[in-house]
């Protein structure tokens, strides 16, 4: 004989057979620990001695035998859609837009953390950060950053398949260049495949200046108001993850114009999200003056960066 057990963590319900009663274990969806009731009271150890020895304590899921999971599953996903209708209906698509623009935002963040992460550790194994991208013998650049921290994103065995003494563009290293990392990748990345909106910056007196990266230890402006990796739409989104180039500060901000240059779209309204050398991560208005943004990445200048500047991250 079986019963109907409902697991107080996540609710999910399951049929155990009676031999299992008082057994203690862990729930098929969530893992955490459960212990199946006393369904006999004081028979309930004989019929545990009596179960066969090689029996182990198993859930078996009524979504295999019965329609119950099936249809609760059903009624959540109904419950979902019903409200994303309400949503569209009382308050219009904008609605619907905002929870799609916080959800992205989340997932960029994430990106953005384990980029910086991986940039950090980087520095701790080398004693600066990787240089903005190799050279060969004449001179030509041959990868990215984004190349030379695969090993500090979990992707090892790619980074030993691209062969660094030649170009990104080689036919050696083709097979890579549409198959970007999922860190790499941005929930509205309508560009091509193998594109990415994550660079950093560029110049004279930046953490990736000309010919030769710094150390953290060189951040003398304080790592929390340094920005290390930013989130971008840059050339509507036709740079390779692979490709050695990023935003080279000079071009990409007028000096005259007090903000951002049109060059520059942010993959939301209105703002950038950035990482700082810290490893946080904060929105940055597109109207923010060029005289903090070069404030910001120019790592030991002495400039100071207004309170407020970096804003927390919120769906908008």
């Amino acid at each position: 004989m079986e019963f109907l057990f409902t697991c107080p963590h996540c609710g999910t319900r399951t049929e155990v057979d009676r031999k299992f009663s008082g057994a203690q274990g862990a729930c098929v969806t969530c893992g955490r620990p459960i212990t199946i009731p006393d369904f006999d009271g004081p028979d309930a150890s004989a019929l545990r001695s009596s179960a066969n020895a090689n029996d182990t304590f198993q859930w078996r899921s009524t979504l295999a035998r019965k329609p119950l999971a099936i249809f609760t599953a059903g009624l959540v996903f109904l419950g979902c859609l019903v409200a994303m209708l309400v949503a569209v209906v009382k308050f219009g698509g904008g609605a619907v837009s905002t929870i799609q623009t916080a959800q992205s935002r989340a997932v960029s963040t994430s990106n953005l953390k384990q980029i910086a992460k991986a940039l950090n550790a980087y520095a701790d194994d080398y004693g600066r950060y990787p240089p903005a991208y190799t050279v060969g013998p004449s001179g030509t650049p041959l990868h990215s950053w984004r190349v030379l921290i695969l090993p500090y994103l979990g992707e090892k065995e790619r980074y030993e398949s691209i062969q660094l003494d030649l170009p990104w563009d080689n036919a050696a290293n083709q097979q890579w260049t549409n198959l970007v990392p999922d860190v790499y990748s941005h929930p509205r990345n309508e560009g091509l495949p193998g594109t990415t909106p994550y660079q950093v910056l560029l110049g004279p007196r930046t953490i990736f200046a000309p010919g030769q990266s710094i150390s953290p230890k060189e951040i003398s402006d304080g790592r929390a108001s340094t920005l290390l990796v930013v989130e971008v739409q840059p050339d509507a989104f036709t740079r390779s993850w692979m490709q050695p180039t990023d935003l080279d500060f000079r071009r990409q901000w007028n000096q005259g114009y007090g903000g951002m240059s049109d060059e520059i779209r942010g993959m939301h309204s209105g703002s950038i999200l950035v990482a700082t050398a810290n490893g946080q991560v904060h929105q940055l208005d597109l109207q923010t003056p060029v005289t903090t943004i070069q404030a910001m990445i120019t790592p030991n200048s002495g400039d100071s960066v207004p309170a407020g500047t970096l804003r927390p991250i919120v769906a908008r």
